[in-house]
C-alpha cells in the first residue's frame, strides 16, 4: 500500500452515502436505529474533561467514564451530521475534541492504556470524518468546516499523551495476544491514517496479522474465549474493525475471522462446542461490538453465508455502539 484513502476508518464511501438515506427509509430497522441515535446525541451535550486522568483496574480512579463517553459521543455526533446534514452536530463534536485536547494534561494508571485506546480511536475517527466530509471545508454553503486549530490541538494531544501511553504498553504486552493488544492496535492504526503515516500503519497491519494467527485457534476459539464472552467480544470487535479499516484501504485481513465469528455466535445462540465445557464459559451474553460489520462483509460483500452470526444479529438488532466499537447498524447491508 502506497497511499491512504480518506476518510479512512470503519466507514467507507458506500457506508457514508448509505447513511445519508437513513431519514428517508421506511423499514423498521432503520427507523429504530435512527431514533436511538437521535436520542443519545443531544445538541446541548457538554463534555466532562478531567485534567488528570488516573484509571485503575475495572474503571477505578478518575476519568474512565468521562473520557470514553465523551469520545464515543464525538463520533456519534458526526454520524448524526452525516445523516441529517445538520452542521450543529459537527460543532458539538469539535467542542468535545477541543475540550479534551486542551484540558487534559495527564493520562495515567494501570488501565489507562486500554481506556486511552477506546477513547482516542473514537475521537480520531470522528476527526477523520469531520475533516473529509464537512462540506464547509472550503468555505462552501456558509459553513466553517473542519478547524485547522482543532487539528493542531489534536495532534499535540496524540503526540504528547496518547501515543506514549499506547505504544509503551503495547511493547510490554504484545505477547498477551488479547483484547488489550488488539484494541491498542486499532487505535494506532486509526491515528496512523489520520496522520498519513504509512510506515506505522503497515507495521501494525503486519503485527495484527501475526497476532490473529496466534490468538484465533483452528477450532474458532479465541484467546479470550475461556476468560469470558464479554472480553472476548471486545477482542472480536477490534479484530473486525481492524479488518474493516484495512478493507477500505484495499487490504484483505478478514479471511481468518470467519471461523471465530461463527464459533462465538453459535455459543451466544446456545450451541456449545465439543471442545468447551459449559462451566468454562462465563458472561455468556450478547455484548454490542461490531458483529454486524463482520456479517455485512461476509454475507453481502463476499457472499459467504453466516447462519449463526445472522441468527445472533437478528435477535439483537439494531446493534449499538460500545466504547470504540460500532454502532454496527450503520453497516447493515452496505457493501
Amino acid at each position: 500500500m502506497n497511499f491512504f484513502k480518506h476518510p479512512g476508518g470503519v466507514l467507507g464511501p458506500k457506508q457514508i452515502e448509505s447513511l445519508k438515506t437513513v431519514q428517508s427509509r421506511t423499514d423498521t430497522y432503520s427507523k429504530k436505529a435512527f431514533a436511538k441515535l437521535k436520542s443519545i446525541t443531544p445538541l446541548d451535550y457538554k463534555p466532562c474533561v478531567i485534567k488528570h486522568v488516573n484509571i485503575g483496574p475495572y474503571g477505578k480512579g478518575q476519568g474512565h467514564k468521562e473520557f470514553t463517553n465523551d469520545c464515543t459521543q464525538a463520533y456519534l455526533q458526526v454520524l448524526m451530521w452525516i445523516i441529517t446534514n445538520d452542521k450543529r452536530h459537527c460543532d458539538v463534536s469539535v467542542k468535545i475534541i477541543n475540550a479534551w485536547c486542551q484540558g487534559c494534561e495527564k493520562f495515567e494508571g494501570s488501565n489507562a492504556p486500554l481506556e486511552a485506546a477506546w477513547g482516542i480511536t473514537a475521537l480520531v475517527r470522528a476527526a477523520e470524518l469531520l475533516k473529509y466530509t464537512w462540506s464547509g471545508l472550503n468555505g462552501m454553503n456558509g459553513m466553517n468546516g473542519w478547524p485547522s486549530e482543532t487539528e493542531k490541538h489534536l495532534m499535540v494531544f496524540i503526540d504528547k499523551l496518547m501515543w506514549p501511553v499506547l505504544t509503551t504498553r503495547y511493547n510490554e504486552i504484545i505477547r498477551w495476544k488479547n483484547n488489550w493488544i488488539l484494541t491498542i492496535i486499532e487505535a494506532l492504526l486509526q491515528i496512523s491514517i489520520f496522520k498519513n503515516d504509512l510506515k506505522t500503519f503497515n507495521k501494525y497491519v503486519k503485527e495484527f496479522g501475526d497476532i490473529c494467527t496466534c490468538c484465533i485457534y483452528p477450532s474458532g476459539q479465541n484467546s479470550e474465549t475461556k476468560r469470558d464472552l464479554m472480553h472476548c467480544a471486545f477482542q472480536i470487535g477490534s479484530q473486525i474493525q481492524i479488518a474493516e479499516m484495512c478493507h477500505h484501504q484495499g487490504l484483505n485481513m478478514y479471511d481468518c475471522l470467519y471461523i471465530t465469528l461463527e464459533y462465538h455466535a453459535g455459543i451466544l445462540n446456545g450451541v456449545i462446542p465439543e471442545n468447551v465445557k459449559q462451566d468454562e464459559l462465563k458472561y455468556v451474553w450478547f455484548t454490542h461490538s461490531a458483529w454486524t460489520v463482520g456479517l455485512n462483509h461476509f454475507e453481502n460483500r463476499v457472499k459467504r453465508p453466516m447462519p449463526q452470526l445472522r441468527k445472533l444479529i437478528e435477535r439483537h438488532t439494531p446493534e449499538q455502539a460500545l466504547f470504540n466499537w460500532g454502532p454496527g447498524w450503520v453497516h447493515f447491508q452496505t457493501y
